[in-house]
């Protein structure tokens, strides 16, 4: 049996080295083949490196600069003139003009007498705010069952800002920051 397999063997090695002859011997006679055709040597003598630089000066020689004649003064009576005409000057700002200061709004007497002592901590139970949504391009508060954006008036005090802590407002000069009820939540939106 063992016999048997080893000339099994000898044969498989024998047809591998056959194959890989053959595959050998037709990649080479495919290179020969593909290979460009020798060049016969040539009848001119070998060209040296001088020679190439001359050839080089020869085919992409410029003709020397001359120099120009001075051109000759423009006479007195020419006058060159700019003109803007429409285009803008660069000297104005492209800014928005910063807006006017607005004028608060005379309180009704009511008002008046609810918010004369804006420093009292009473004050802030005069508008109950109920929840804000802060963190969007549109900060709203929700106060007393209605919803206010920044700028609007309620009541007569005019919403300057709305942001996480709370709201806060202005009377008649007098800064207040109203915070939401411990029991309300507060919606931010980021």
């Amino acid at each position: 049996m063992d016999s048997k397999r080893a000339q099994l063997q000898k044969g498989i090695v024998v047809v591998l080295v056959l194959v890989f002859v053959w595959t050998f011997i037709g990649a080479v006679r495919s290179r020969r083949a593909s290979a460009p055709p020798p060049v016969p040597p040539s009848a001119e003598a070998p060209v040296t490196l001088p020679d190439k630089i001359q050839r080089f000066h020869q085919q992409y020689a410029t003709p020397p600069i001359q120099p120009e004649e001075p051109a000759q003064a423009a006479a007195p009576t020419d006058v060159i003139a700019y003109s803007g005409g429409s285009l803008r000057d660069p000297m104005i700002s492209l800014l928005p003009k910063p807006a006017a200061p607005v004028e608060e709004a005379a309180l009704s007497p009511a008002e008046e007498e609810q918010w004369s002592a804006a420093a009292n901590p009473s004050m802030q139970q005069t508008l109950k705010v109920q929840g804000i949504i802060w963190g969007s391009d549109r900060p709203q508060a929700l106060i007393d069952g209605a919803l206010y954006d920044v700028g609007e008036t309620i009541n007569g005090a005019k919403i300057i800002a709305i942001n996480r802590q709370g709201v806060t407002v202005k009377v008649r000069g007098t800064t207040l920051a109203l915070t939401p009820s411990k029991n309300q939540d507060s919606l931010g939106m980021q």
